[in-house]
């Protein structure tokens, strides 16, 4: 008595189209969650670069006895030597280092200044609606516009 084995013929249309509705329905649901954490942690950038470039402002200040006007006052200082720390220079703003946010320097005087870093329009970074601008003073005060949750 021989026994004939069914040979496994792969799978029907139906259970392929079952998977690929389930994969699909998963999909539609994980994907804002991901781009939503891509986006918060893209922050990061503006957040780092406005620390780092405070850092940068009170050693201009411990060696000269004031703050930097301007970029170009704070990275070519003859005392310290030049160079940009890393960051691009985009006229007289500066662009965060990974490329996200465009810094400037909207108060610059002797005693105090305030750095703001702003969405850069044309990058990767333009659909974050919740926090699209933060600052940072000579306090290292932090806000951020238009929620103030940002930090």
């Amino acid at each position: 008595m021989k026994k004939r084995f069914k040979a496994f013929q792969g799978f029907t249309l139906t259970e392929l189209m079952i998977a690929i509705a389930i994969v699909g329905i998963l999909a539609a649901f994980v994907y804002p969650y991901y781009k939503n954490h891509i986006t918060k942690s893209r922050r990061a950038d503006a957040k780092s670069a406005l620390a780092e470039l405070a850092l940068i402002q009170d050693d201009y200040r411990a060696r000269s006895g004031r703050y930097a006007g301007d970029f170009e006052t704070l990275f070519n200082d003859p005392q310290w030597g030049k160079g940009n720390y890393g960051f691009t220079r985009d006229g007289d703003d500066v662009i965060s280092k990974q490329g996200y946010y465009k810094i400037t320097l909207p108060l610059a005087l002797e005693d105090r200044f305030r750095l703001q870093a702003q969405v850069d329009e044309n990058g990767n970074q333009k659909d974050d609606m919740d926090c699209k601008t933060f600052s940072m003073d000579h306090l290292s005060e932090q806000s951020s516009d238009p929620n103030d949750d940002c930090w």
